[in-house]
Protein backbone atom coordinates (compact mmCIF):
# COMPACT_ATOMS: atom_id res chain seq x y z
CA UNK A 1 0.00 0.00 0.00
CA UNK A 2 1.42 3.32 -1.04
CA UNK A 3 1.89 6.31 1.19
CA UNK A 4 -0.90 8.18 -0.66
CA UNK A 5 -3.40 5.35 -0.02
CA UNK A 6 -2.44 5.19 3.64
CA UNK A 7 -2.87 8.95 4.02
CA UNK A 8 -6.24 8.84 2.21
CA UNK A 9 -7.53 5.96 4.38
CA UNK A 10 -6.36 7.73 7.55
CA UNK A 11 -8.03 10.99 6.53
CA UNK A 12 -11.31 9.24 5.65
CA UNK A 13 -11.29 7.28 8.92
CA UNK A 14 -10.73 10.44 10.90
CA UNK A 15 -13.50 12.27 9.00
CA UNK A 16 -15.89 9.36 9.61
CA UNK A 17 -15.17 9.28 13.36
CA UNK A 18 -15.61 13.05 13.68
CA UNK A 19 -18.90 12.99 11.76
CA UNK A 20 -20.25 10.18 14.00
CA UNK A 21 -19.43 12.16 17.11
CA UNK A 22 -21.01 15.33 15.72
CA UNK A 23 -24.27 13.53 14.92
CA UNK A 24 -24.59 12.26 18.51
CA UNK A 25 -23.92 15.55 20.28
CA UNK A 26 -27.24 17.31 19.51
CA UNK A 27 -29.28 14.36 20.85
CA UNK A 28 -27.33 14.34 24.09
CA UNK A 29 -27.51 18.12 24.37
CA UNK A 30 -31.31 18.08 23.97
CA UNK A 31 -31.72 15.43 26.68
CA UNK A 32 -29.55 17.34 29.12
CA UNK A 33 -31.23 20.67 28.32
CA UNK A 34 -34.70 19.24 29.00
CA UNK A 35 -33.72 18.32 32.56
CA UNK A 36 -31.47 21.27 33.33
CA UNK A 37 -34.39 23.70 33.57
CA UNK A 38 -35.96 22.53 36.83
CA UNK A 39 -39.19 23.97 38.14
CA UNK A 40 -38.37 26.68 40.65
CA UNK A 41 -40.22 26.08 43.91
CA UNK A 42 -38.36 28.48 46.17
CA UNK A 43 -40.57 31.42 47.16
CA UNK A 44 -43.79 29.82 45.88
CA UNK A 45 -47.02 29.05 47.68
CA UNK A 46 -48.73 25.83 46.58
CA UNK A 47 -52.29 24.66 47.26
CA UNK A 48 -52.79 20.89 47.63
CA UNK A 49 -56.34 19.55 47.28
CA UNK A 50 -56.98 15.92 48.23
CA UNK A 51 -60.78 16.28 48.35
CA UNK A 52 -61.48 15.86 52.07
CA UNK A 53 -58.28 17.63 53.08
CA UNK A 54 -56.46 20.66 51.74
CA UNK A 55 -53.04 22.06 52.49
CA UNK A 56 -51.06 25.15 51.71
CA UNK A 57 -47.31 24.78 51.35
CA UNK A 58 -44.95 27.74 51.26
CA UNK A 59 -41.54 26.82 49.89
CA UNK A 60 -39.12 29.08 51.73
CA UNK A 61 -35.95 28.07 49.88
CA UNK A 62 -34.29 25.07 48.21
CA UNK A 63 -34.39 22.98 51.40
CA UNK A 64 -37.11 24.34 53.71
CA UNK A 65 -40.90 24.41 53.41
CA UNK A 66 -43.78 25.37 55.67
CA UNK A 67 -47.13 23.57 55.45
CA UNK A 68 -50.54 24.27 56.94
CA UNK A 69 -53.61 22.02 56.99
CA UNK A 70 -56.62 24.04 55.81
CA UNK A 71 -59.30 21.34 56.17
CA UNK A 72 -59.83 17.73 57.18
CA UNK A 73 -58.97 15.89 60.37
CA UNK A 74 -55.69 17.76 60.81
CA UNK A 75 -57.13 21.24 60.17
CA UNK A 76 -55.07 23.98 61.80
CA UNK A 77 -51.86 22.00 62.18
CA UNK A 78 -48.66 23.45 60.74
CA UNK A 79 -45.06 22.48 60.37
CA UNK A 80 -41.75 23.61 58.96
CA UNK A 81 -39.71 20.82 57.41
CA UNK A 82 -36.49 20.18 55.55
CA UNK A 83 -37.37 18.67 52.17
CA UNK A 84 -35.52 16.92 49.38
CA UNK A 85 -36.43 16.98 45.70
CA UNK A 86 -35.38 15.39 42.47
CA UNK A 87 -36.43 16.24 38.95
CA UNK A 88 -37.71 13.09 37.25
CA UNK A 89 -38.68 14.50 33.83
CA UNK A 90 -39.63 17.90 32.45
CA UNK A 91 -42.41 19.21 34.70
CA UNK A 92 -42.35 16.17 37.03
CA UNK A 93 -40.61 16.23 40.41
CA UNK A 94 -40.24 13.96 43.41
CA UNK A 95 -40.39 15.63 46.84
CA UNK A 96 -39.94 14.02 50.24
CA UNK A 97 -39.77 15.11 53.88
CA UNK A 98 -40.28 13.79 57.40
CA UNK A 99 -42.48 15.81 59.73
CA UNK A 100 -41.60 16.47 63.38
CA UNK A 101 -44.10 13.81 64.55
CA UNK A 102 -42.42 11.17 62.34
CA UNK A 103 -44.91 11.19 59.45
CA UNK A 104 -43.03 10.58 56.21
CA UNK A 105 -44.31 12.32 53.07
CA UNK A 106 -43.20 11.35 49.56
CA UNK A 107 -44.77 12.94 46.49
CA UNK A 108 -44.59 12.82 42.74
CA UNK A 109 -45.86 16.16 41.48
CA UNK A 110 -46.71 16.46 37.81
CA UNK A 111 -46.85 20.18 37.03
CA UNK A 112 -47.87 19.40 33.44
CA UNK A 113 -51.20 17.91 34.63
CA UNK A 114 -51.29 19.45 38.16
CA UNK A 115 -51.69 15.98 39.68
CA UNK A 116 -49.93 14.97 42.90
CA UNK A 117 -49.50 11.38 44.04
CA UNK A 118 -48.53 11.29 47.71
CA UNK A 119 -47.47 8.43 49.93
CA UNK A 120 -47.74 8.98 53.68
CA UNK A 121 -45.71 6.71 55.95
CA UNK A 122 -47.20 6.38 59.42
CA UNK A 123 -45.26 3.89 61.56
CA UNK A 124 -45.32 0.67 59.48
CA UNK A 125 -48.14 1.69 57.15
CA UNK A 126 -48.04 3.50 53.80
CA UNK A 127 -51.14 5.42 52.73
CA UNK A 128 -51.36 6.48 49.07
CA UNK A 129 -53.46 9.56 48.24
CA UNK A 130 -53.90 11.55 45.04
CA UNK A 131 -54.99 15.10 44.46
CA UNK A 132 -54.25 18.29 42.60
CA UNK A 133 -51.73 21.08 43.04
CA UNK A 134 -51.98 24.71 42.01
CA UNK A 135 -49.69 27.63 42.56
CA UNK A 136 -51.27 30.37 44.69
CA UNK A 137 -50.71 33.80 43.17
Amino acid sequence: MGMKNYALISALSFAFLVSCQQKQEPKEAKAVTALTKPIVLSGKKIHYDYGDSQYEVTVKNDTLLRWESLSGTSKGTTGEERYYRQDIAPGIIFISWIEKDGLGVSQVVNWNTHVVNSYLRIKNEIIPISGTVTEVQ
